[in-house]
Order: C-alpha cells, then sequence, then structure tokens
C-alpha cells in the first residue's frame, strides 16, 4: 500500500506540474481580435514584460470606412467618378 500511495502522489504531481507547463505555454500565445497587419512592434523576442501591456500596434485588413461631410450638388454626381482620393 505504502509504494502505491507514493506512486499515486507522485504522479499527482507530475500531472500538477505538467499542467502548469501547458498553461505557462499557452500563455506565451498571442491572438488579435481581428484580422490584420502589424504596424509596429513595441519589444523584442524574449523580452519579458508585465501583463496587460501592449506588444504590437495592428491594422485591421477590412475596408476602412471614412465619413465626410461634402455638398449636396457634389454627392449628386459621385457616380460619375470611377475613384475617390483623400488628400
Amino acid at each position: 500500500d505504502n509504494d502505491y500511495d507514493k506512486a499515486v502522489t507522485g504522479l499527482q504531481q507530475i500531472r500538477a506540474k505538467y499542467d502548469a507547463a501547458k498553461n505557462a505555454l499557452a500563455d506565451t500565445k498571442l491572438t488579435a481580435p481581428f484580422d490584420g497587419y502589424i504596424q509596429k512592434r513595441y519589444y523584442d523576442r524574449a523580452e519579458v514584460i508585465s501583463e496587460g501591456m501592449p506588444v504590437f500596434s495592428m491594422i485591421s485588413d477590412d475596408l476602412p470606412e471614412v465619413e465626410i461631410n461634402i455638398p449636396a450638388s457634389e454627392f449628386i454626381k459621385r457616380d460619375r467618378f470611377a475613384s475617390y482620393e483623400c488628400l
């Protein structure tokens, strides 16, 4: 019984260490809440940072939305233009 109990206890300790290592590894992966591109990297690889610190600045790859104010007379003519340019 004593050897069996020691083996069970040892197995439980090994499983706990394994689970802790697995969780620590999962914490090293970064996922963004949207598809996009990295605009700026704030830290290099292997740098230790605090929780909640920004690591990257990202740009969404969705079509940008732009709100502009133009005269109604120009808005009416919008179908005559193939493209628009923001200056």
